[in-house]
This record gives C-alpha cells, sequence and structure tokens, in this order.
C-alpha cells in the first residue's frame, strides 16, 4: 500500500467519485506478486483419467488461479476499508441503512465493478491462453451481476458456520495481505459479541420480498446452495469465480462464442480432475454436475432480484 502514490480518500457510497477513484487505485496497485509468479504452463498437461493423481501442472495452475482471486479480493477489500468504510460496518446490512447500500450492490451499482474492470486479463492465468486486452472485462459486463448474488451467498452462507459477525465477516474474505488484515481487524473486532448476519436481517430478503414464494425458493436454494460448495474448499471457490466469469448469459453477445465456451471447459475439466483427485471420480461428477447447474441457475436469479421483488423502499442516508 503507498500511500504517497495514493493517498487516502475517504468516499461516501454511492457517490459519483467511487468509480474514479477505484479506477485509479485498481492501476496503482502492486501486482507483482502475480505478474513474477506466473509461468506458462502446458495447457495440454490436464489429464483424462479422473482417478489419477493431478499433474505439476495442474496443481500449480490451482494455486495461481487461487492468487490471482486473492490479488482481486485484495483490491476491493482494501479500496473498500480505505476509500468507502461505510460498507464495512455493520449497519450496511439493517434495513433502515444498509438494506439499501445492499440493494445498489446487488443491482449491480458496485465499486468493486471498476476494480475488476481495470484488473482485467490479471484474474486469468497465462497458461488458460492469449487474451486480447479487455478480454476480461467485456465478459465481465454480462457476469457481474451473477457474481454480486453469488458473493453475498458466500457472506451469508458463512453466518450459518461461525459463531459471531466479526468471524463472519474475517473467514468469508479472500486470504488477505497482512496490512489489509489490520485495517479490517480494526474495523470488525467490536463486532465479536454480534450474532452472524442472515439474508433475513439485511432488510431486503426477509419474506415476503418476491412476489412469488417460488421464486425466493428458487433463489435461496441456488445461491445457498452453490456458496455452501464453494465455501468448502478456496480452490473450489476460486474455480467457480471464473466459471461465473465465463458461463455468459443468453443476453450476452458472447453466450455462444465457440473460443469462450471452450476456456468454460476448460476450467470445468480442471475443476473435475481436482476433485476426483481429493473425492474420486463419481463424487467429483455429481459435484461438478450440481455445481455447472446453479451457475447456470444463476441467470434466472438475477432476473428474479431484478424484476420479480418487492422493491426496498428505504433510502440510504
Amino acid at each position: 500500500m503507498n500511500n504517497e502514490v495514493f493517498p487516502c480518500q475517504v468516499l461516501v457510497t454511492p457517490n459519483k467519485d467511487v468509480e474514479r477513484v477505484a479506477k485509479k487505485f485498481a492501476r496503482n496497485y502492486d501486482k507483482s506478486k502475480v505478474l513474477n509468479g506466473s509461468r506458462k504452463s502446458n495447457k495440454n498437461k490436464i489429464g483424462k483419467n479422473p482417478d489419477v493423481t493431478l499433474f505439476l501442472e495442474e496443481d500449480y495452475l490451482l494455486h495461481e488461479v487461487v492468487e490471482r482471486r486473492n490479488l482481486y479480493g485484495n483490491m476491493v477489500i482494501e479500496f473498500a476499508v480505505k476509500h468507502v468504510p461505510d460498507i464495512f460496518i455493520k449497519h450496511f446490512l439493517q434495513p433502515e441503512k444498509g438494506g439499501a447500500l445492499l440493494e445498489q450492490f446487488l443491482e449491480g451499482n458496485s465499486f468493486a465493478k471498476p476494480v475488476m474492470f481495470e484488473m482485467d486479463n490479471l484474474l486469468i492465468p497465462d497458461s488458460f491462453g492469449k487474451f486480447a486486452k479487455g478480454f476480461v472485462s467485456v465478459l465481465y459486463q454480462y457476469t457481474y451481476k451473477a457474481e454480486g448474488h453469488f458473493t453475498m451467498g458466500l457472506y451469508f452462507q458463512k453466518g450459518q458456520q461461525v459463531a459471531n459477525a466479526y468471524e463472519q465477516e474475517i473467514e468469508s474474505l479472500v486470504k488477505v495481505e497482512p496490512e489489509t488484515a489490520i485495517m479490517v481487524k480494526e474495523k470488525f473486532d467490536k463486532y465479536i459479541e454480534e450474532k452472524p448476519l442472515s439474508y433475513e436481517t439485511s432488510g431486503i430478503f426477509t419474506t415476503p420480498w418476491c412476489y412469488s414464494y417460488e421464486d425466493e425458493i428458487f433463489y435461496m436454494n441456488t445461491i445457498l446452495n452453490l456458496a455452501q460448495i464453494a465455501n468448502e474448499d478456496t480452490k473450489v471457490k476460486s474455480l467457480i469465480f471464473l466459471l461465473i466469469l465465463t458461463r455468459q448469459p443468453s443476453e450476452s453477445p458472447f453466450y455462444k462464442k465457440k473460443n469462450i465456451r471452450a476456456l468454460s471447459n476448460y476450467i470445468t475439466t480442471l475443476l473435475y480432475r481436482y476433485l476426483s483427485s481429493l473425492r474420486g471420480s463419481q463424487t467429483a461428477s455429481t459435484m461438478v454436475g450440481n455445481i455447472v447447474k446453479y451457475i447456470h441457475q444463476l441467470e434466472r436469479c438475477v432476473d428474479i432480484f431484478d424484476n420479480s421483488r418487492l422493491k426496498l423502499n428505504t433510502s440510504v442516508s
């Protein structure tokens, strides 16, 4: 973190300056750990037999996928703590104030979006292929809402497994760098006595929150089931994020692009190989099938939230 290059400017969200500052923050962020650690692996060294041990190249590739996801996560978290700290306060999730902020986040008005746009192809390891500048940013335009819903699902699902709101926030984050972790700890230490937060306490997911109860059940089952799988393994979670990015929704002009589908299939194969090495081919096949199904269902979840929800009437103060 270099405050001389980028002095800390606290912004109130929502704010028209957030996108501008986030872009500048991402450009100046130290990405050397990922750039220097990247290597060109043999893409053809992805095994076909699911019952064998992972190749060294596959193991390294999984590690790199996690590290790149951690870089993005650290950028988002550090920016949030330094520049939009109001979203890192418990009241963010209270109906009278936080519900409206959460609503804006899930509608796609997130400070994380410009950070992702600036990170662009750094999210994908070099061994996945050579992509034109702006490749990830273009894909992300059609998947950022789905990722937002999945991210909040990770957070709320983790709340079912921990003792307090502090643990929920810390354990649902990516692996953060030491300096960033200190800033997060300063924000959340005081919530160690607070109960974990849930969809029900968010102010916008209290039943009835949708015109159709069937849609409510579909949304919750999809998001929480996918989040539960992801929260059990960091490598699986990181690969799911990439699959959400590359499995474009039907309205995307890239929905039928063969090269993007090939990339998605490649990531799915890597996920399958990894799970096979841990749990055997039969369990891996079931898990991957469920993951792909839930990711496909995210498109409907976004549509339910955008078009079938009883709108929140509160405003951010």
